[in-house]
């Protein structure tokens, strides 16, 4: 069995905001007890500062290749029924 590296702390892949309430999306990789983890959580703004909600989902870095795929798919049938278009996406 391989042992697998861990983090010594949470890298933010990316953040962006989620709505004009103060609230963003951050999605980071961490270790938590022994897990190496992907996070997508919300977070609201308390005090002038980004606070970590308890609305959010974290699953086994081994999912990664399994969530991209099925946001890929999501994006090119959100495309097809013309939900959202190339001025619509992309970091901001």
């Amino acid at each position: 069995m391989t042992t697998r590296p861990t983090l010594a702390e949470v890298i933010t892949i990316d953040e962006f905001w989620k709505n004009r309430a103060g609230q963003a999306v951050k999605i980071s990789l961490s270790t938590f007890q022994g897990r190496n983890l992907i996070d997508v959580r919300t977070y609201s703004t308390v005090d002038g500062k980004l606070k970590a909600t308890v609305k959010g989902f974290a699953a086994d870095i081994k999912h990664l290749p399994r969530l991209t795929a099925a946001f890929a798919k999501a994006e090119a049938r959100a495309r097809d029924l013309g939900l959202i278009t190339d001025d619509d996406g992309g970091a901001q």
